[in-house]
């Protein structure tokens, strides 16, 4: 059960969600526990689910991995990727040098995705829940902007144009990306290390991206 954790028992097989087909319970309490956070993908998983059906492939996981990737270019989902050589990403990330290294933009997308795979890790490994988060009941956006504002107080790990009117510029670009929905930074979706590998095409990225979070919120 994905709320109670019971194992399945063939006297009494657990249940599908009816809508998404892909979350399994054992009674209907325990899936009423879990709406609160199973409504915020459950939609989702089933488009999901019917897109896959009608393309003959297989479900996907419930995660950024269904979002639109429309944004890739031909050189991959940055305009212009400088960490393929991971021991210069690493180091770059060590001089507080990494968001300097790529477009504005780009480093808008990839504060909001160190923020995404941070709080999925903190709900998968610690069972902790933002409730400004969309494991939470708040806003997703309020919760970046506290994670904003906390790499600010810190300072090293932001770009050298950064300041508190290109904040709140990446706070408005964020906001976009929620409103039109389904896209890649979108802050209503969740992002694993699956989702980051698939999305960057590199098996080392979510370290990156887990290692400016680590700089920025400990």
């Amino acid at each position: 059960c994905d709320q109670c954790k019971t194992t399945e028992d063939p006297s009494n097989p657990l249940k599908n969600c009816a809508k998404c087909k892909s979350a399994l319970y054992c009674n209907r309490g325990c899936q009423k526990e879990a709406w609160k956070m199973h409504k915020k993908v459950c939609s989702g998983l089933a488009a999901a689910r019917s897109q896959d059906t009608a393309d003959g492939s297989s479900a996907r996981p419930p995660s950024s991995s269904t979002a639109n990737t429309n944004d890739r270019t031909s050189r991959g989902p940055l305009q212009d990727n400088p960490y393929g050589n991971v021991q210069a990403a690493f180091k770059a990330l060590d001089d507080g040098t990494w968001l300097d290294n790529c477009p504005q933009t780009d480093a808008f997308k990839l504060l909001v995705d160190a923020y995404r795979l941070r709080v999925e890790d903190e709900y998968k490994f610690d069972g902790n829940v933002d409730e400004d988060s969309l494991y939470g009941s708040g806003d997703p956006k309020i919760g970046f902007r506290r994670f904003l504002r906390a790499a600010e107080q810190v300072r090293k790990p932001l770009p050298s144009w950064w300041s508190a009117a290109k904040r709140l510029e990446c706070e408005r670009w964020a906001a976009q990306q929620m409103r039109a929905g389904g896209g890649w930074s979108d802050l209503g979706c969740a992002a694993e290390k699956s989702d980051i590998v698939d999305h960057y095409g590199d098996s080392m990225f979510p370290m990156q991206l887990r290692m400016l979070a680590e700089e920025i919120v400990g």
